[in-house]
């Protein structure tokens, strides 16, 4: 989880009221290619985001009770892209969501989220 969080304040996203939240560890068979893999949530609190959307999404019921109450919306499509590039500049082979790699999810958002942090 620590590499994910790191992720998300190197994006700003952070103090723009964004966590993680329900992270856990996947447990990978030895016949899978990735060493290993994990599931997380990103809320966020009511408002807009850093691009001026409004999170009108209600975040997920399972990870209400783990979450702080003040963070009750789920993040926007903006706010995981931004994560998600973030992770791609640090492991460009990494398998995240339906993205096969930093390729994949480019031509995917068609380049909307290029972004580094270094």
């Amino acid at each position: 989880m620590q590499a994910v969080t790191k992720a998300l304040e190197a994006t700003g996203l952070s103090e723009h009221g964004v966590i993680v939240t329900g992270f856990r560890e996947i447990e990978r068979g030895e016949k899978r290619s990735w060493p290993f893999a994990f599931n997380f949530t990103l809320r966020a609190k009511p408002g807009k985001d850093k691009d001026g959307s409004t999170r009108n999404r209600p975040g997920p019921i399972s990870y209400r009770i783990e979450a702080d109450p003040v963070y009750t919306k789920s993040a926007t499509f903006s706010e995981w892209g931004y994560l998600i590039a973030e992770l791609y500049d640090r492991d460009p082979l990494a398998h995240i969501g339906p993205y096969k790699n930093l390729d994949d999810f480019h031509k995917r958002t068609n380049s909307q989220y290029e972004y580094s942090s270094s």
